[in-house]
């Protein structure tokens, strides 16, 4: 069992979950769905330790969402981008910028190693650069801003509930003693605080929504068990994929009201079952919870039949 953090001074590690759109529950996306999906291994890259299950988790997105209709930019389905460099990363969100719409939904996703920067007291996400290339929340965030339309941000990465809006949408859903909450679920808990917020304005990036691995101050875990990391297969597992065939199967868990839509809190609300199902009772896993962090707002991610 392998934490996802970055092994050099200053750096721990990230993974995050981001805002969502004004109108607190969505109907279906009426533009197209683009994909952008990263995950890095950072194998022979020097000063970074290698992951083992941060491609398959990228294999693994891009095959669940290619069945829901995302398409990666000029390519028949999505596909997962190994081991980009910093700049890559930032081109290809540059270049969907300018593809597209309004009614458009893009998904970003990354899985590899993040971190905390003291200095900055921001989190970052580590690309694939010889000795790493920390690219910060407030970065990622402006760049992922400039594309059109509703973003859906999911992170595998450690220390990733640090990829909040500076202002606006900031609510971490969470409360900071969830650990040792009693008398009803932390889930309960992070759904009242989240969407109980009375700031319904526009916020700085009111088209984003960012679901995260763990929070800003937690490292997240990958498993040969599992063959992915503990978050991306109970998110997987959450929207209909079945690890085995590798197929999308009807009737997924999230699917909770059976109206055909998946929307990000329930995408949410179903992983966080499964992490208290067997993540954060066990005995040999550090406890640790997907973290949903933003404004008062919900946002159509899937739709069964498109």
């Amino acid at each position: 069992m392998r934490a996802r953090r970055y092994a050099l001074v200053l750096l721990t590690a990230a993974v995050l979950l981001l805002v969502s759109s004004c109108d607190p529950f969505s109907h279906q996306p009426e533009g197209d769905l683009h994909a952008l999906i990263f995950s890095s291994s950072y194998e022979d890259i020097s000063g970074i330790s290698t992951l083992d299950y941060t491609i398959p988790d990228g294999d693994d997105m891009a095959i669940a969402f290619s069945a829901y209709g995302y398409r990666s930019l000029g390519e028949a389905a999505a596909i997962n981008d190994t081991d980009p460099t910093g700049t890559y990363l930032l081109d290809r969100i540059e270049n969907a910028s300018l593809v597209a719409t309004s009614d458009d939904t893009t998904l970003f996703y990354y899985s590899g190693h993040g971190g905390f920067d003291p200095v900055r007291d921001e989190s970052f996400l580590v690309t694939s650069e010889d000795s790493g290339y920390a690219l910060h929340a407030s970065t990622l965030l402006a760049a992922l801003d400039e594309i059109p339309g509703r973003k859906i941000v999911i992170l595998d990465i450690c220390n990733s509930g640090g990829f909040v809006s500076s202002g606006g949408y900031d609510v971490d859903g969470l409360p900071e003693d969830y650990y040792s909450t009693t008398g009803g679920s932390p889930f309960a808990e992070s759904w009242e605080r989240y969407f109980q917020s009375e700031d319904l304005s526009a916020g700085e990036y009111a088209d984003m929504i960012v679901v995260s691995a763990a929070g800003e101050d937690e490292e997240s875990y990958e498993s040969g068990s599992y063959e992915n990391g503990f978050f991306t297969y109970f998110f997987l597992e959450s929207i209909g994929f079945d690890h085995e065939s590798l197929q999308v199967y009807d009737s997924p868990g999230a699917d909770r009201n059976h109206d055909g839509l998946i929307t990000i809190s329930e995408a949410y609300g179903s992983t966080f079952d499964l992490f208290e199902e067997h993540i954060f009772t066990s005995s040999y896993i550090p406890s640790y919870y997907p973290h949903i962090s933003g404004g008062p707002a919900d946002t159509v991610m899937l739709q069964l039949q498109r």
